[in-house]
């Protein structure tokens, strides 16, 4: 080989492996992108996908409308989840029966957090599929699963099929709001905190029976009478036995005092 020709190859060589140099650090600087800002994490995708379906629908959509959680969420999913500030990762891991990083801990009620989790009955675990942690304000949208009453444990959940939110805008940004099912009836007898409630006729909750035991807050305890109206909402769990339970009561109203 000539002296020329030598040189030629050598730089061919050092061109080769500038080119693969280059090619390299590409591919690495995509992937430290992709990992920084979760591109490559299923979890990540699904939770991006979720946020724009909940706003491309606000947006077309009026004070009191209402969509459920699975129309939004363009994946597969069993449970969604809410904790309370400052529950330990620690802790939601235990009510999940799973990990994953992409469970976070909210500092302020302020927050919505938002984690979805499928049960893979192949494996026989729960998952991770989706999680929202972030301010309202940052999102552009609100979710509120609702509050329980007299709830003891430090999240609410609520089940794929039993998730239908409405649209209320009222306040900085537009909100999510679950507000269960609801029924009106006539108190019958009244216990300590509690109250039997003969269900009126036409609501969806007589298909699985007519009397329902209704818890009363400390202030209803002194006030509610035999024969006065309520209006309860509950989260849509009906515990058939009889008379009826309610899976999670939301909030009773005695209507008479309504009036006053």
């Amino acid at each position: 080989m000539s002296e020329k020709n030598g040189l030629k190859a050598g730089v061919k060589r050092k061109a080769m492996a500038a080119v693969l140099l280059l090619i390299f650090m590409g591919a690495a600087a995509v992937f430290a992108f992709s990992k920084a800002f979760g591109m490559g994490d299923p979890v990540s995708r699904n939770s991006r996908a979720f946020s724009k379906e909940v706003k491309q629908w606000i947006s077309q959509a009026q004070e009191g409308d209402t969509v459920s959680l699975a129309e939004l969420a363009p994946f597969s999913w069993n449970w969604v989840y809410t904790f309370d500030p400052y529950t330990a990762k620690a802790e939601m891991e235990k009510v999940l029966g799973c990990s994953g990083r992409e469970l976070q801990e909210t500092v302020s009620e302020g927050m919505v957090q938002l984690i979805f989790v499928e049960h893979d009955s192949a494996l026989g675990e729960n998952k991770v599929v989706g999680s929202i942690c972030a301010y309202g304000s940052n999102l552009g949208y609100g979710v509120d699963l609702g509050i329980r009453f007299g709830r003891r444990n430090n999240y609410v959940m609520l089940p794929e099929g039993m998730d239908r939110m409405t649209l209320r805008t009222e306040g900085e940004y537009p909100r999510l709001v679950f507000e269960g099912e609801t029924f009106e009836g006539v108190i019958t007898e009244l216990y300590r905190q509690s109250a039997l409630v003969s269900v009126e006729e036409g609501w969806p909750i007589r298909d699985s029976g007519d009397q329902v035991f209704v818890q009363l807050n400390e202030e209803q305890t002194k006030t509610a009478a035999i024969g006065d109206r309520v209006k309860v909402n509950y989260d849509g769990m009906v515990m058939e036995s009889y008379p009826l339970q309610l899976g999670g009561q939301m909030d009773t109203v005695i209507l008479k005092d309504l009036k006053e």
